[in-house]
């Protein structure tokens, strides 16, 4: 088993706090993730009782905000559990942009709080190179949102078997 921790307990990797809607413990499996732009094809499992852990690479913050909109209206997202967020890498608006506009992380977060469950930012994964923890999808996983973790509940032999 594993433990992933946010970098802070007190601040997300925007330098914002690590806000969550609630601040009860959920256990699930974590069924999927990724990129916010690159889910919610046809062929995605369903995401009942899942903990999904996202993360993007490069998109501009209305993108983000465009997709999870999308995810949330087309009831993508209902029955999730707890949400885990990872890095959003190089995700800002271009220089000489008129409006900078809200940061990524932020429209994730104002997004997600809809679903009223545990959304914590701040962990290890996602595209940079220095600090890229590997998810296993399908584990079993607690996310504690008080405590800023999200613990993998079998150890990785175990998950490499199903």
């Amino acid at each position: 088993s594993w433990v992933l921790s946010r970098r802070s307990t007190t601040h997300s990797d925007a330098g914002l706090p690590s806000r969550s809607s609630t601040s009860l413990a959920v256990w699930q499996t974590c069924r999927t993730g990724g990129s916010v732009t690159a889910i919610g094809t046809p062929s995605m499992p369903s995401l009942n009782g899942c903990i999904l852990a996202l993360e993007e690479v490069g998109e501009r913050p209305y993108r983000i905000d465009r997709a999870l909109t999308q995810l949330h209206s087309s009831g993508a997202l209902r029955g999730v559990r707890g949400v885990a967020l990872g890095q959003f890498t190089g995700c800002h608006e271009p220089e000489g942009t008129l409006s900078a506009g809200p940061a990524a992380l932020d429209v994730a977060h104002e997004r997600l709080e809809k679903l009223e469950v545990p959304v914590v930012s701040g962990f290890p994964f996602g595209h940079e190179p220095a600090r890229n923890a590997a998810l296993i999808f399908g584990g079993q996983v607690r996310l504690e949102a008080d405590h800023g973790t999200l613990i993998s509940l079998e150890g990785l032999d175990e998950a490499a078997q199903d």
